[in-house]
């Protein structure tokens, strides 16, 4: 599935960024950004084992690829 780094967008349940965060700094994984109106984290994983292990973390609601960026500048 992965050749090579993909960014992810995860949403989680109101009121845990902090213990998602928290969770996510102690697996080692990577966050680009947080998005807390709309309840998204965008991280990066390079390993289908990093994704599968997001399941472990309770406040996350859904996991999906994130939308690419536009490399278009104006």
């Amino acid at each position: 599935m992965f050749n090579s780094e993909q960014r992810f967008l995860l949403h989680y349940r109101a009121g845990s960024l902090a213990n998602v965060l928290e969770r996510l700094k102690l697996h080692g994984y990577a966050v680009e950004k947080t998005n807390a109106t709309f309840l998204q984290i965008t991280l990066r994983l390079n390993s289908e084992e990093k994704l599968h292990q997001l399941q472990q973390i309770d406040a996350i609601t859904a996991v999906s690829l994130a939308p690419m960026q536009s490399s278009i500048y104006k």
